[in-house]
Order: C-alpha cells, then sequence, then structure tokens
C-alpha cells in the first residue's frame, strides 16, 4: 500500500509538471507551481525528484533517450557499430525533439545541470575504447563538457540571430569537439558523420516526444 501510494504522488508529479511545462515552458515553470497544482508539501517534490524541476527534466529526458532507443533499433542495430550507432543516435533524438518548441526548450534548459552528463562520460569512454583512442577518465569528461558547451552555445547564438549555422553543422562542429579531443582522426570521424546522416535520412519521423508523450 505505501508503494502505491508512494508511485500515485510521484506519477501526479510528472503529472502535473507535464502540464506546466507544455502550457508555458520549463524554464517559466517553478517548483513552487508545481507543489501548489499537485498539492503536495514543496520538500516533498525533492524527496521523489533530486534537483526538483530539474530532476523532472532529468527524468524526462532519460525516458526520452530510451524511448528512441527502442525506436531507432529496429531501423540500425547498435551491435553493427557501436561508434556510428551513437552518432546516428544523438542525431535522431534531436531530430525528434525539434518536432516541437517547447521539447526543445525544456532540453535544451535540463543540459544546464551537469548531473545529466554522467551517463554519457562513460558512454564516450566505452566507445573511445572500443576505437583504440588513448584516453583516461580526465580526458573524456574534458571533452563532453567541451563539446556539450559548444553544442548549447551554438545553439543559443543561432537562435538569438548572432550565427548562421545548421542544425547539422553545429552538431557536426560538437562531435568534433568530443572526438577529435579525443585523438580521433578528424577525416575518420567525418566519414562516420555522414553514414549516420545517410541512415538517418532513410528512417521517418517517429514522433517521439518528450513532454506530451
Amino acid at each position: 500500500m505505501a508503494y502505491k501510494k508512494s508511485k500515485e504522488t510521484r506519477d501526479k508529479i510528472l503529472t502535473v509538471a507535464k502540464k506546466l511545462f507544455a502550457t508555458q515552458g520549463f524554464t517559466k515553470t517553478s517548483v513552487r507551481q508545481i507543489c501548489k497544482e499537485a498539492d503536495i508539501n514543496h520538500s516533498l517534490i525533492y524527496y521523489y525528484f533530486e534537483n526538483g524541476k530539474y530532476g523532472i527534466g532529468h527524468y524526462l529526458v532519460n525516458e526520452h533517450i530510451r524511448r528512441s532507443l527502442r525506436a531507432i533499433s529496429t531501423f540500425y542495430p547498435y551491435k553493427s557499430n557501436y561508434f556510428l550507432f551513437n552518432l546516428l543516435l544523438i542525431r535522431f533524438i534531436f531530430r525528434e525533439i525539434k518536432q516541437d518548441p517547447i521539447d526543445l526548450e525544456c532540453y535544451i534548459a535540463t543540459w544546464d545541470e551537469e548531473n545529466i552528463y554522467r551517463p554519457f562520460f562513460v558512454e564516450t569512454y566505452s566507445i573511445a575504447k572500443e576505437l583504440n583512442l588513448d584516453v583516461d577518465n580526465k580526458m573524456v569528461r574534458t571533452a563532453v563538457l567541451m563539446s556539450d558547451y559548444v553544442w548549447r552555445g551554438l545553439y543559443a547564438a543561432k537562435n538569438k540571430g548572432d550565427i548562421d549555422l545548421s542544425d547539422k553543422e553545429i552538431r557536426d562542429l560538437t562531435d568534433c569537439t568530443r572526438w577529435t579531443n579525443l585523438g580521433l582522426d578528424k577525416a575518420i570521424l567525418m566519414a562516420e558523420i555522414e553514414k549516420a546522416e545517410k541512415i538517418l535520412a532513410e528512417i521517418p519521423i517517429q514522433n517521439v516526444r518528450l513532454i506530451n508523450q
């Protein structure tokens, strides 16, 4: 019974948060609003979601990644080429996210919190070792953070009209920042990126939503 009540409270918080995110955006939604709409104590939200609304954002992003993995695996199995699959998955996720400006705003805002990077440190390290790159944890952590700062910075500048870059150009620059800093030859990287782009072009939009699932 206690477990059921706990799950009901957590699901209620998620439902209310997604409703507020969808109507007014992630940035403009406060923890206080979520708690008021869900009729719960302010401190209770942190029990279910560490870091408050960013914890909810992390949950939504992680769920989106899992659903994207399932969707894309039907078109390209990850065991075929783990590195290529990773490049493809990132492009697929972003393509799906940007179908809805509310989803995109939530996705970008959530990445401001470092906790969401942690799984990508492990994944990037694993891929780097598979590619026989001579890396350590510090190098991987630095490369991941640098590349994600590049992605968010360039995208923010694009939205302000400060630069004229396509989404593909921003993604390519992001991947170059990450992988060339880990020692991968740029020509090899760009060849894999083009393979990923060709595969992605053959996959129709799957409508994997972040907020309105």
